[in-house]
């Protein structure tokens, strides 16, 4: 019975949409047209067509298109304004019953007797900057040129650029965003659109570091919750649009080779590797855009924690701070970022299809190696563990739309995946009992550590651990947008938007652990070396 109802409210909303499609027809005329860069031929999304001394106009699409339904025969005066740009007029003649095509090639405004130099970065920004004027909530936008002109690590560092959002990091670099101070579970990612699974697991948080951000066409993040977004979103929607073909014909190559240098441990090595290409064909109206890259970084650090008490607390006096504890930790940390995608758009007299997909995954070995003095309990462990991880991602979407009079209708079809795996992770742990000498109270760790007995004879396994850790996240999404354009007047316009939309979403998450603790004194730390003969490379005594 539920199934009956959605089918009815689908086809009444279908039959709406052509009834009233049907009605906006007739002896009136259509303009449509583009708005672009005079220079690089780049379209300008967001930009005003307005019918001077009339109620009608329009803004274009991400594509630089716009139409104006339902305009009287008749000469008219179309303008075009664009933020950064001079704004430029166009006499036209409207037929009854005919399409008029206007097109419009928009110059930089400049400053009169002053020089001034436009960057690819800010010809980009501008672009942003008529999008967010253009929309019809809060949003953020970042340029295409404003993210490959940038050093960032991942897509995430690109987005934490953004006003009113932060980074959580892993390994020095970004992985997850906090949207007005929510945790990354309350937030949305989305490509072009198309929900991107989580990658989290004990929560729907998603992990975009694996995204490589040469891939992007731009970064938006949404901050208002509005009635076509998902339902549990709470803080915010990030959305990657991806790069497209070039709209010039022709073959075109993109590239980027570069290596670093590790000065942590003093290694050569690190290196990244992109290369994309573009091209047009059957008369523009088929492009084809295909980019691969590859990335090893070196993330290796050292760490130091320490834990401060007060001896004898008291009002009356100043309390003395004295160190209990001393932690020292290394982490080799190598990180290897893979990336493909494939985008095809084809151009339709009145919409467009588009077709994306892309495959993103990041190999992370870990291995580390730590070293805790405390003299709180007596004791000095010493900790070695080594594992490695590989997260996934796959989108594959394909997006319908169609203009029809002031009617727009988005229809997309995709499906997505995402997995989190940690085959194998081995620790041992080991304990030293009697570790110091005293346990007075030490006014700095360095004297903690100094104290300290180091003696391996007398250093036992405590435990053996090992774990195996899988999620996999798998969405399914097909959606039916319709908008209907209501303009009131050239400053003033209204749209109302009605659709549908299914998503099926599986979730599995298999976690193994295994984990066995030995008697005080029963293996010393020279038995568990001969057993593991490559803890002999090992030197777990120094600080």
């Amino acid at each position: 019975m539920r199934l009956n109802r959605r089918a009815a409210a689908v086809l009444l909303l279908g039959l709406f949409w052509a009834v009233s499609s049907r009605s906006l027809a007739g002896p009136n005329g259509v303009i449509k047209g583009y708005v672009r860069d005079a220079s690089t031929k780049k379209p300008l999304p967001g930009a005003n067509v307005l019918i001077q001394g009339t109620q009608l106009g329009a803004a274009t699409d991400l594509d630089g298109h716009y139409v104006i339904p339902r305009v009287p025969p008749g000469r008219y005066t179309l303008v075009a304004r664009y933020v950064g740009y001079r704004t430029v007029s166009k006499e036209i003649k409207v037929l009854a019953g005919q399409v008029t095509e206007c097109n419009f090639d928009l110059h930089f405004a400049v400053v009169k007797g002053k020089e001034v130099v436009v960057t690819a970065q800010a010809e980009g920004q501008i672009a942003a900057i008529n999008q967010q004027l253009a929309a019809r909530s809060i949003k953020s936008v970042v340029s295409s040129a404003r993210i490959q002109e940038l050093p960032d690590a991942n897509a995430a560092e690109s987005v934490g650029r953004l006003p009113g959002v932060s980074v959580l990091r892993s390994g020095g670099e970004g992985n997850k965003v906090v949207i007005r101070g929510l945790s990354p579970k309350y937030n949305a990612i989305t490509v072009d659109g198309v929900r991107v699974p989580a990658t989290g697991r004990g929560d729907r948080s998603t992990d975009i570091s694996m995204i490589s951000p040469y891939m992007l066409q731009a970064i938006e993040v949404i901050k208002a919750i509005t009635p076509d977004q998902e339902a549990d979103v709470l803080g915010g929607t990030v959305n990657f649009r991806f790069r497209k073909a070039r709209k010039r014909k022709g073959l075109h190559f993109d590239g980027l080779l570069q290596g670093g240098y590790n000065g942590l441990e003093g290694k050569f090595g690190d290196h990244k590797f992109v290369l994309a290409t573009s091209n047009r064909y059957w008369g523009s109206r088929l492009g084809v855009f295909a980019q691969v890259d590859m990335e090893r970084r070196n993330r290796s650090a050292d760490q130091l924690n320490v834990g401060y008490d007060i001896l004898n607390p008291s009002l009356e006096v100043w309390n003395k701070v004295i160190a209990r504890s001393a932690s020292f930790q290394k982490v080799h940390r190598i990180r290897n970022r893979y990336g493909a995608s494939l985008v095809l758009d084809y151009q339709l007299p009145r919409g467009s299809l588009f077709l994306s997909n892309f495959w993103n995954q990041t190999r992370t070995d870990l291995e580390r190696w730590s070293e805790t003095f405390d003299a709180s309990t007596n004791t000095h462990s010493y900790g070695l563990s080594d594992g490695e991880n590989k997260l996934t991602l796959v989108t594959n979407a394909l997006h319908f739309n169609y203009r029809l009079g002031r009617h727009h209708l988005d229809a997309v079809v995709a499906n997505s995946h995402s997995e989190n795996l940690s085959p194998l992770t081995i620790g041992y742990n080991f304990l030293e009992r009697s570790a110091f000498w005293n346990v007075s109270g030490f006014e700095d760790p360095f004297t903690l550590v100094d104290s300290a007995k180091n003696n391996l004879d007398n250093t036992y396994i405590e435990a053996l651990t090992a774990s195996e850790r899988k999620t996999v996240e798998n969405q399914f999404t097909t959606a039916l947008n319709f908008e209907l354009s209501l303009p009131w007047s050239d400053r003033v316009s209204s749209k109302i938007k009605y659709g549908v939309k299914y998503r099926h979403q599986y979730r599995r998450n298999d976690e193994d652990q295994w984990q066995r603790k030995f008697q005080p004194y029963q293996y010393t730390m020279d038995s568990v070396r001969t057993h593991f003969s490559w803890m002999n490379e090992v030197d777990v005594g120094s600080a």
